[in-house]
């Protein structure tokens, strides 16, 4: 495929042969490309220190070979770079992009923009092109699609309710900005159907899991897909997926004994994230709210969390309903580990990550954003089929592999 440039001036002839060269020059990096790949088949035989992420396994986004990429003026075009073997355009001046996980993972990269097509529906929009990332767990993979809510800019801080300590961060004292998300360029209302466009109606998606497979449904969630009622709940913010966790016992054992009377107080906010591979909860007493470290009360009962001697099951209650975690979502038998974390000290909360996604289908509705976000948990039926039609519902399946980067207990957040 040949990108659509416009050659309006000798300056953009001359940025095009030079990353014509690039390109040339990158084939040449089949050897080191090839060894890399053996590693990352190999994963499980090399030790965690020596796996590193490296974009030559990934099809990173190639301006040139995309049909629909355009410049949207010849004057706007700043430079094409190579950055660890990364073809980016950059259209936008300090389009860069940062972006910070709650499982030490980091990325960056640049901003570009082309159509994107997921599912039935496309648009065109910008996106990140990673360019950097500190994580294995990205080796062969293309990129990340986006669908949190949109960066809000506050004119005062929020109160100290300890959700502010969960958000992603930029860092790096680097002035960076994050593209809309897809959903929300998706279904943005002022565009319109076109031959560049495909809106979806209803801004809304879900998304479930099993130990191999995934799938996004766009539009909604299938009901067919769980077993007896939806349960929602509002988030509690309009940065990120959080809802109130009141309680977390394992097996008959509370960990979160709260301190304070007021049950207004009595909680812990929760983030929802599939990317966070396991349950991540705090190792301390977040100053006074609870009387005791939940994962060293946890810790104390299992014994040993590589061979823990209690195999019961978690019981979250959310918003006043109980979700369980039985023994098979939390360990991990192909890596032979417990898929619990313990939380950094400066973080206000606890993360449900896809240990949870693998038990249940979680339904998000952005409909009223930015009034108010609904946040659906239903527990997935043992009779559904991954990507069955539905009328109404677009589903896009994936396929899993186990995560490389579980290799402490603890999750740093920097």
């Amino acid at each position: 495929m040949i990108a659509q440039l416009a050659r309006t001036t000798n300056g953009f002839e001359s940025h095009q042969r030079s990353m014509r060269r690039l390109l040339e020059e990158e084939d040449k990096r089949e050897t080191a490309l090839s060894r890399s790949t053996h590693q990352l088949k190999n994963a499980d035989q090399i030790s965690q220190d020596d796996l590193h992420f490296d974009p030559r396994n990934s099809s990173v986004y190639d301006p040139l070979r995309s049909k629909t990429f355009r410049s949207e003026a010849a004057s706007h075009l700043l430079s094409a770079v190579r950055l660890n073997f990364v073809l980016v355009l950059s259209l936008v001046p300090k389009a860069v992009f940062l972006l910070s996980y709650a499982d030490e993972t980091h990325l960056k990269g640049f901003q570009s923009k082309d159509v994107v097509k997921l599912g039935d529906y496309f648009v065109e929009t910008k996106f990140g092109s990673v360019t950097e990332c500190n994580s294995p767990d990205f080796n062969g993979l293309d990129g990340i699609v986006g669908f949190g809510m949109p960066v809000q800019h506050q004119s005062a801080p929020p109160p100290p309710s300890g959700v502010s300590d969960m958000m992603p961060r930029s860092g790096d004292g680097i002035s960076a900005s994050l593209p809309v998300p897809l959903l929300f360029a998706l279904t943005d209302p002022t565009v319109k159907d076109n031959a560049r466009n495909h809106v979806l109606e209803r801004r809304a998606f879900s998304f479930l899991s099993t130990d191999s497979l995934a799938e996004l449904q766009l539009g909604g969630y299938d009901p067919d897909a769980i077993d007896g009622r939806m349960f929602l709940t509002p988030s509690i913010t309009i940065n990120d997926y959080v809802v109130v966790s009141l309680s977390i016992k394992f097996g008959s054992s509370e960990l979160l004994e709260f301190t304070p009377k007021n049950p207004r107080l009595r909680y812990l906010p929760a983030i929802l994230d599939s990317g966070t591979s396991c349950l991540v909860i705090p190792d301390s007493t977040m100053n006074g709210l609870v009387t005791e470290s939940p994962y060293q009360r946890w810790k104390n009962l299992v014994k040993d969390p590589k061979n823990p001697r209690l195999r019961e099951t978690f019981h979250i209650n959310i918003a006043g309903a109980v979700f369980d975690l039985e023994f098979d979502d939390w360990w991990l038998g192909e890596s032979n580990q417990s898929c619990v974390q313990r939380a950094p000290e400066n973080f206000g909360g606890i993360l449900i990550g896809d240990v949870f996604f693998r038990r249940y289908l979680v339904l998000f509705d952005l409909r009223h954003y930015p009034e108010s976000v609904v946040i659906g948990m239903g527990k997935r039926s043992s009779q559904y089929k991954f990507a069955k039609s539905h009328p109404t519902i677009s589903k896009i399946p994936a396929y899993k592999r186990k995560p490389v980067n579980i290799s402490s207990e603890t999750v740093s957040y920097l």
